[in-house]
């Protein structure tokens, strides 16, 4: 997560693309249901978020943390919506996506364990 540290100190409104990164997670699994389809989908995406999101690095790690983070909440934990988290960390895992979005998958198991839990 050191590129989104980064650009937070240079001011960038770092915000604005999770905002819009989490609005584009949600349109585009509207109709996804497996690791297996995110697996797909999210080597064709990681452009979009490249573009949108601050640039290839902070793009990668925006992807990854607000396709996870986007259904865990600190009251609650990921509660019902685990499924859809596991979901999310498997796909991208899996993904043919360039290899330097690992890091930030291994920072998001690090973050939340109960994504390794079977």
């Amino acid at each position: 997560m050191r590129f989104i540290i980064e650009a937070l100190l240079r001011g960038d409104p770092v915000s604005d693309w999770f905002t819009a990164a989490k609005q584009h997670w949600t349109e585009v699994l509207k109709d996804v249901k497996s690791a297996d389809e995110i697996v797909d989908l999210a080597s064709c995406e990681q452009s979009w978020f490249e573009n949108v999101c601050g640039g290839r690095d902070v793009g990668q790690e925006i992807m990854v943390a607000s396709g996870i983070a986007m259904y865990y909440t600190t009251a609650c934990g990921f509660d019902a919506d685990l499924p859809k988290a596991k979901a999310m960390y498997i796909g991208l895992s899996r993904s043919t996506c360039s290899s330097e979005i690992l890091d930030p998958i291994q920072n998001m198991a690090m973050l939340y364990p109960e994504l390794n839990e079977m």
